[in-house]
């Protein structure tokens, strides 16, 4: 039987040399190659034959779930793995919706990674995903964010960019319903766990 060709790609080269070590005793998979750079990355996936992509969502240059569809973009057959430490079960969800095949925890062993690879290299390609375009920001709603990250108030936001408090308060609630939140501190954490915000 042949082995399953793999490849990595995170934007920390420690996380991708972590991972092949620990997959290098299993002799059913072969890693071809391993990535910390987008580009290169997607310019291998889309010129290479590769059974299953195991990423982290969240990268440099990349936001969120749209490395997903960056990815289906390039290679519509291979199997994606989303090996992360978001915990969040609506970033899962979405993450699954936007067309990855599996999630796995960061907090798992390497043995829960491996029975992923597994499972989902023995899934049939049938694509059934509901890939969700990622929302985009305005350059207002992402200076509103970054400042509410900062902890400031709607004062002082209305401040900081010669807007009016009020004006500052319907974007705040524009955003808090479009990402479907109860409050601007579970906005926040949505965003930091889409990718939209840096810790």
């Amino acid at each position: 039987m042949n082995p399953i060709r793999l490849v990595l790609f995170d934007d920390h080269p420690c996380i991708t040399e972590a991972i092949e070590g620990c997959l290098s005793k299993y002799k059913n998979i072969l890693i071809l190659e391993k990535f910390n750079i987008v580009e290169n990355f997607l310019n291998y996936i889309n010129k290479n034959h590769v059974d299953v992509i195991i990423t982290g969502i969240l990268s440099r240059d990349e936001i969120g779930i749209s490395m997903i569809s960056q990815i289906r973009k390039y290679n519509k057959s291979a199997k994606i793995i989303i090996f992360s430490g978001v915990s969040s079960p609506y970033i899962i969800q979405t993450i699954l919706e936007a067309g990855a095949d599996a999630y796995v925890s960061k907090k798992q062993c390497v043995e829960k990674l491996y029975q992923k690879i597994i499972e989902v290299n023995s899934k049939e390609n049938v694509v059934n995903y509901k890939y969700k375009t990622p929302v985009r920001l305005t350059i207002k709603e992402k200076n509103i964010i970054h400042l509410l990250k900062e902890g400031k108030s709607s004062k002082e936001i209305s401040e900081i960019t010669c807007t009016s408090v009020n004006t500052i308060n319907n974007q705040k609630n524009h955003l808090i319903e479009k990402f479907k939140c109860a409050n601007s501190n579970e906005l926040i954490i949505k965003l930091i766990g889409l990718g939209y915000l840096e810790i």
